[in-house]
C-alpha cells in the first residue's frame, strides 16, 4: 500500500495493525485484526543549473528525489521530448531572434511498489540575437570609406564593432574609412557584436580588401621661359603600373618622365597646367598639377620713317 501523507517517509517499508471491534445494540461485539503494510512515500524533486538561460544551451537537471530506494523516473521536458535518466541533460530550442520561451518540465518518479510523486518547474529560454550587417562595396582604393547598415535582429540590443584597424564603435550604423600605404593587398576583418539585455550575444565578421595607395609627383628644370619653351619632366611613383600626362587636360604622353615643347604666339605671357597622373592595376589614381609659364617671343618692329635698318627694335 501507498499512502500520500507523511506516515512514512523513511527508506522501508513497515507493517501496520489495524484492529477492527464492531458492537451491537445488545452489546454482542466482534473483533477483526489485519495487518497492513505501508511503503515508502516517493518524494519527486529536481534542480536545474539554470532555469533561465540564453539558447543554445544545454540544460542539466539534478535529480533529488527520495526516498533512497530504486525509482524509476519519467521527465517531460514540455517542448515533446523526454527522458527516463536519473540526471538528464537537454538542449532547448528558441530560434526566434526576439521572444523568450517557457517550458513546462515535469518529473514523476515511481517506485518498485508503483508508489509515485511528480512534480514541475519552468524553464525560461531568451531568444539569440541574429548579427549581419551589409556594406556596398567589398574592396576599393584609399581612402576607402565604408557605411555599415546594421541588419542584426534582437530587441534591445547593444553593438559593439571593431574594424581591424584599431578602432572600434557602439554606434548602431557607423561609417569607417581605411587606409593603406603598404605596396600589397591588406584586409581588414570587420567584427560586430550583437548582445541583448540578458547577455545573449551573436558574431558576425566579414572582410573588406584595400588596395595599395598610389602617389604621384613629377619635378622640371625650370617652370617659366622665353618661347619656345622645352621641358623635360622628371615623373615619380609608388604602386603604378600606367602614367599620364597632361597639357591643359589634353594627354600627351604615356611614359613615365616626358617632353613637351611649350609654343606661345601670343603677345603676352602664357600658362599651361601641367598634370601628371599615375595608375594602378586596381584602377587607384594619384595626380599632380604644376604650372609653367611661357613668355612670349620679341618680334622686329620697323618705323614707316626709319631711313635704314639701324632703326628697326624688337619689341
Amino acid at each position: 500500500m501507498c499512502i500520500r501523507d507523511s506516515s512514512n517517509t523513511s527508506d522501508a517499508s513497515f507493517n501496520r495493525e489495524i484492529n477492527l471491534t464492531v458492537t451491537n445494540a445488545q452489546g454482542c461485539d466482534t473483533s477483526w485484526i489485519e495487518s497492513i503494510t505501508v511503503n515508502p512515500q516517493v518524494r519527486a524533486a529536481f534542480n536545474v543549473d539554470d532555469q533561465e538561460f540564453c539558447y543554445p544551451h544545454a540544460t542539466t537537471f539534478i535529480n533529488s528525489s527520495q526516498p533512497a530506494v530504486p525509482l524509476n523516473y519519467h521527465w517531460n521536458f514540455g517542448d515533446g521530448s523526454s527522458s527516463t535518466d536519473e540526471n538528464p541533460v537537454h538542449a532547448y530550442k528558441n530560434y526566434s531572434h526576439t521572444n523568450d520561451q517557457a517550458f513546462t518540465v515535469q518529473l514523476t518518479a515511481t517506485s518498485e511498489f508503483g508508489c509515485d510523486s511528480s512534480v514541475t518547474r519552468e524553464i525560461t529560454v531568451h531568444p539569440k540575437p541574429l548579427a549581419d550587417f551589409t556594406y556596398p562595396v567589398t574592396a576599393d582604393c584609399p581612402p576607402f570609406t565604408v557605411p555599415l547598415t546594421n541588419r542584426s535582429k534582437g530587441t534591445d540590443l547593444n553593438y559593439a564593432w571593431d574594424f581591424d584597424n584599431g578602432n572600434t564603435s557602439t554606434l548602431q550604423n557607423p561609417s569607417v574609412t581605411f587606409y593603406n600605404n603598404g605596396s600589397s593587398i591588406i584586409e581588414n576583418q570587420i567584427q560586430l557584436i550583437v548582445t541583448s539585455a540578458y547577455l545573449c550575444g551573436d558574431t558576425i565578421i566579414r572582410p573588406v580588401q584595400v588596395y595599395p595607395d598610389v602617389t604621384a609627383d613629377f619635378t622640371a628644370p625650370l617652370w617659366n621661359g622665353c618661347n619656345p619653351l622645352h621641358i623635360n619632366f622628371d615623373g615619380t611613383a609608388t604602386n603604378e603600373d600606367e602614367y599620364y600626362w597632361y597639357i591643359d587636360d589634353l594627354m600627351f604622353s604615356n611614359y613615365e618622365d616626358a617632353y613637351y615643347r611649350f609654343v606661345n604666339e601670343s603677345s603676352s605671357d602664357k600658362t599651361f597646367a601641367v598634370r601628371f597622373m599615375a595608375q594602378s592595376a586596381y584602377g587607384c589614381s594619384d595626380d599632380t598639377m604644376k604650372m609653367v609659364t611661357v613668355y612670349p617671343k620679341p618680334v622686329s618692329y620697323t618705323h614707316p620713317d626709319a631711313a635704314d635698318e639701324e632703326d628697326s627694335v624688337d619689341l
